[in-house]
């Protein structure tokens, strides 16, 4: 069973379809502008490009790694790739807000602490020089900052996220916790070739789901391939927005 209905996949599809246009735009937007300051142009085109560039990467070695229709378990070199991926993409989607808050720091002249640089909740000091319009906006995305911030904090402070294997439904628990104490008993037996054999089985009881977590037990789920697209949307319209009231 795919992990989206038919329904989310095509919105999938079509949400992939559209990222290539929205990297040109966003191109288009710094590469073409005239700055005012060497530091602005610096954090515009070597900063927010460059990040932009690589989260498009990112984006697109998971879609082709792990299709949004893949039934099959892949295989633990891939679903590694994919991680590598989904850290690099968090930890430049965190960084791409940041080049955006320098960019209008540096446009607007406004001095400030470095330390306070950033458009999360708490960069107070940003905030509070941009137009209303872009005040109301960053309001109303208070959760996603939240789990923006808090899954690149996990990625680069705590337990780093992994891809499960797979997933066992509850009607096959029982089953599968059976064969986990027969392979334990293998083991003790020195029988490496019956584990085996029993992990095959545990295997096909289970179910690939194209999520995250933190562990086995106990963990949220984070749907990767919605989520990458939702988070580039965002950052697609932050920076749009601000460099158009740079420019007003």
């Amino acid at each position: 069973m795919a992990t989206y209905s038919d329904q989310a996949l095509a919105q999938l599809t079509a949400g992939f379809d559209e990222v290539a246009g929205k990297v040109r735009e966003l191109s288009t937007a710094t590469i073409e502008r005239r700055y005012k300051t060497q530091d602005g142009r610096l954090h515009g085109l070597q900063g927010f490009m460059r990040r932009i560039t690589l989260i498009y990467h990112c984006i697109n070695n998971v879609y082709a790694a792990i299709p949004p229709d893949t039934e099959d378990i892949p295989v633990s070199s891939t679903r590694n790739h994919v991680l590598v991926m989904l850290h690099s993409f968090s930890m430049n989607t965190f960084g791409a807000l940041d080049n955006l808050a320098w960019i209008w720091c540096c446009e607007r002249e406004i001095d400030i602490n470095k330390h306070h640089v950033g458009l999360g909740p708490k960069n107070i000091a940003v905030r509070s020089t941009l137009p209303q319009g872009i005040i109301d906006y960053l309001s109303g995305l208070e959760d996603w900052f939240v789990n923006l911030y808090g899954f690149r904090h996990d990625i680069a402070h705590r337990i780093p996220f992994y891809i499960p294997p797979y997933i066992i439904d509850g009607g096959s628990i029982e089953k599968y916790n059976e064969l986990e104490m027969q392979k334990i008993s293998s083991v003790s037996a020195g029988d490496i070739d019956r584990y085996w054999q029993l992990d095959g089985e545990q295997a096909k009881l289970g179910k690939f789901k194209a999520v995250v977590a933190q562990g086995p037990v106990n963990s949220r789920l984070y749907f990767f391939h919605p989520n990458m697209l939702a988070d580039f949307a965002t950052i697609h319209e932050i920076a749009l927005r601000l460099i158009r009231a740079l420019d007003d």
